[in-house]
C-alpha cells in the first residue's frame, strides 16, 4: 500500500491521463480544503488552505479537472453504511452499551451527509456534465458531543459518562454551503443524520459493515 507522500506524485499524472481519455470527469473532492477555522458556513469561492500533502493532493487534481471541463465535488463528512470503522459515528456506536463513552474531543463540529446523497449528488453532477465547484453537504453543522448524546437517547444505554481526551476548546468546526448544488439541480439531501441516528437499525447497519 502508497503512504499518502508517495501517492503525491502518482495522482495528478493518473487525474490529467484520465481527463483526456473521457468527456467528463466529475472529481471527488473533500471540503477540507477550506480548513476547520470557520464558524462560519464555507462558499464554493472561498480561499482552501493547502497546509497537508492531502489537501495538495485534491487541490492539483481538481485544478486539473476544471481547466478539461469536469466538475468538482467538495463533500463534507460523509457517514452511513461501510464508512470506515476508525469513523467517530462507528467508535461511539460500539461504546453506548458501556458506562463509559471516550472521544478524542466533544467539540468538533462538522457537516455530516450520508453516503446515498453524495452518490445521488455524483451522479447528477455526471449526468449533467456540469461544470465548476460544488459543495456536497447538508450546510449543518453537528458536534461529536450531540452525536454522543443522540446515540445515547435512543438506546436505552446504562447511565454513560462522557470523557473528552481533549478539554481544550479550540474551534474545530466545517460546515459548507450546498446552496448552489440544489439550486442548480433542484436536488436536496434525503437523510438527516438525527433521524439516521435514532434508527436503531440502521445503526446497527452501519457498525456492522464497518
Amino acid at each position: 500500500t502508497l503512504s499518502l507522500h508517495d501517492a503525491l506524485p502518482i495522482c495528478f499524472p493518473v487525474t490529467i491521463d484520465l481527463c483526456s481519455k473521457f468527456d467528463h470527469v466529475t472529481y471527488a473532492s473533500s471540503a477540507y480544503l477550506y480548513g476547520t477555522t470557520s464558524p462560519l458556513r464555507h462558499e464554493e469561492t472561498d480561499p482552501v488552505e493547502i497546509n497537508h500533502p492531502y489537501a495538495e493532493m485534491k487541490h492539483n487534481n481538481e485544478k486539473a479537472v476544471l481547466e478539461n471541463g469536469g466538475a468538482v465535488a467538495r463533500i463534507s463528512n460523509v457517514y452511513g453504511e461501510g464508512m470506515s470503522k476508525s469513523g467517530v459515528i462507528p467508535r461511539i456506536i460500539k461504546q453506548v452499551s458501556k458506562k463509559i463513552i471516550k472521544v478524542k474531543s466533544i467539540f468538533p463540529i462538522r457537516d455530516f451527509i450520508h453516503v446515498s446523497d453524495v452518490a445521488s449528488d455524483i451522479s447528477t453532477l455526471s449526468i449533467h456534465r456540469a461544470n465548476g465547484i460544488f459543495n456536497i453537504g447538508t450546510g449543518i453543522g453537528t458536534s461529536i458531543r450531540e452525536l454522543i448524546l443522540l446515540l445515547i437517547s435512543r438506546n436505552d444505554a446504562p447511565k454513560n459518562k462522557i470523557v473528552s481526551l481533549e478539554n481544550y476548546k479550540s474551534l474545530s468546526c466545517l460546515i459548507i454551503n450546498p446552496e448552489k448544488m440544489q439550486k442548480a439541480f433542484s436536488i436536496k439531501p434525503k437523510k438527516n443524520i438525527k433521524q439516521v441516528l435514532l434508527n436503531k437499525t440502521l445503526q446497527q447497519k452501519i457498525a456492522k459493515n464497518t
